[in-house]
């Protein structure tokens, strides 16, 4: 697949709706690691 950077995106803009959605987080920290930051 590869579209991490809009999976970062999409995860924020989870984030915003729920700041604490474990799920959002745990995938924002999988596309991060996949992009080395």
């Amino acid at each position: 697949m590869g579209k991490y950077e809009e999976g970062v995106e999409d995860c924020n803009n989870a984030l915003v709706v729920c700041k604490e959605s474990r799920r959002a987080l745990y995938r924002k920290a999988l596309c991060l690691k996949e992009l080395s930051r």
